[in-house]
C-alpha cells in the first residue's frame, strides 16, 4: 500500500510545499542554503521545517523534494520561496489534485511520477 501524498490531504497546522532541487540533493543542502542566498530573511519565530521522504517528477525531468512546516508557516513559507526566488527554482503547492507551479503550470498529480523514499 502506498501513503498518502504529502499535500493532497490538509493537516491543520502544517503546510506543504515542493521545491524544486536535483534528484541528490538533501533536505539539509536546501536548508543550509537559504542561509547562504538569502542571509537577510528573517528567521521564522516558532516551528520547524523537514523533509517529507517524497519526490514528484514532472514530464520534463524536473524534480522536487517534498518539505513541511509548522509553527510560523507564514515565515517559513516566505523564507522557503525567497530561496527559491534567490537561486531561479520552482516551487509549488498541491491543490485540487494539481500540483500549482510558481510558474503558472499546474499539471496533474496523476500525470506525474511520485517515488516515496524509505
Amino acid at each position: 500500500m502506498q501513503r498518502p501524498i504529502p499535500g493532497v490531504q490538509q493537516v491543520q497546522g502544517r503546510e506543504f510545499m515542493y521545491i524544486e532541487s536535483a534528484a541528490n540533493e538533501t533536505f539539509h543542502q536546501l536548508a543550509n542554503s537559504v542561509s547562504a542566498v538569502c542571509p537577510l530573511i528573517a528567521i521564522p519565530r516558532s516551528g520547524g521545517a523537514g523533509e517529507e521522504k517524497v519526490r514528484i517528477t514532472l514530464n520534463n525531468g524536473i524534480s522536487f523534494m517534498g518539505i513541511s512546516y509548522k509553527g510560523d508557516i507564514e515565515g517559513w513559507r516566505s523564507r522557503f520561496v525567497e530561496l527559491c526566488k534567490a537561486s531561479g527554482r520552482k516551487y509549488g503547492f498541491i491543490k485540487e489534485g494539481r500540483l500549482c507551479l510558481s510558474d503558472g503550470s499546474s499539471p496533474l498529480i496523476e500525470e506525474l511520477k511520485i517515488s516515496f523514499e524509505p
